[in-house]
């Protein structure tokens, strides 16, 4: 073996984990400084407004206005964090790899959950969030999802596509990483146009899913599967039982045909 890659292999074994309490630490503080800007800079914008005007503000109206400034505050916070994770997420490379901090996307992986997690959870999801921007903050986050489409719960939204008018219903999972073993494999989940994914069903990594399709609730799409488009599945693992016409009804299929396709 040449010696430049035998190096190269001995600094992958000493390189030290991410800083992953480094990274959220820098996002907080930079997301905090930014709302203390924010509260300070409107507090002294109106007060050279009150100045300027030769207005003596009694206490009670700057108390009236501290929700006013607390609101901003908050979302000054808020939208500077999600600024901050959108900038710093990293591509990752799709495909199996060993579950070791020395595999670059391994120490990828770990800074970018750490980042979806913590900015999910402070910007769109209940209590401390406001859910109904959800989508917007996965968006930001990099999913790429077409209009009127909703998702719940993205382990890492960057890995995620969906059509126009989708739904993943409550507790539904896109779960775009597994670990199997010392084993990590990861890939894209591809969602198509006007499918339904019924409330807590599953989807593993590299299960693409064709328009019109349906996936029955609290169903398991096992990884790399292609959901074909017009069809119904369920189960876990979830199978084919149906189709969809072209009137959008749900068509159960014969049991004598799942017979023949093995269901």
């Amino acid at each position: 073996m040449p010696k430049k890659k035998e190096k190269e292999l001995e600094e992958l074994k000493i390189r030290r984990p991410p800083h992953v309490g480094l990274v959220l630490g820098a996002a907080t503080l930079i997301s905090t400084i930014a709302a203390a800007l924010v509260s300070l800079g409107i507090c002294y914008g109106l007060f050279l407004i009150f100045d300027m005007f030769l207005v003596e503000v009694p206490i009670y109206v700057w108390i009236a206005i501290t929700p006013f400034l607390y609101f901003a505050t908050k979302w000054a916070f808020k939208l500077t964090l999600l600024g901050y994770a959108h900038l710093n997420i990293k591509p990752l490379e799709e495909g199996y790899h060993d579950f070791d901090m020395r595999d670059e996307t391994v120490r990828k992986w770990v800074v970018n959950a750490a980042l979806t997690a913590f900015t999910g959870v402070t910007v769109g999801t209940f209590p401390w969030g406001q859910p109904g921007l959800g989508t917007r903050v996965f968006r930001a986050m990099g999913a790429k999802m077409g209009k009127n489409s909703i998702a719940v719960i993205m382990g890492e939204p960057y890995m995620v596509e969906m059509g126009d008018n989708s739904t993943c219903g409550v507790s539904s999972v896109l779960a775009t990483h597994v670990i199997e073993g010392n084993k990590f494999y990861m890939a894209k989940i591809r969602i198509g146009n006007n499918v339904v994914v019924g409330a807590q069903s599953m989807i593993f990594p590299g299960v693409t899913i064709g328009d019109n399709s349906v996936i029955a609730a609290m169903s398991l799409v096992p990884k790399d599967t292609t959901v074909p488009p017009r069809t119904v599945w369920a189960g876990v693992p979830a199978r084919q039982v149906g189709v969809v016409d072209k009137n959008g009804k749900i068509v159960k299929m014969e049991s004598n045909e799942l017979k023949r396709l093995g269901r």
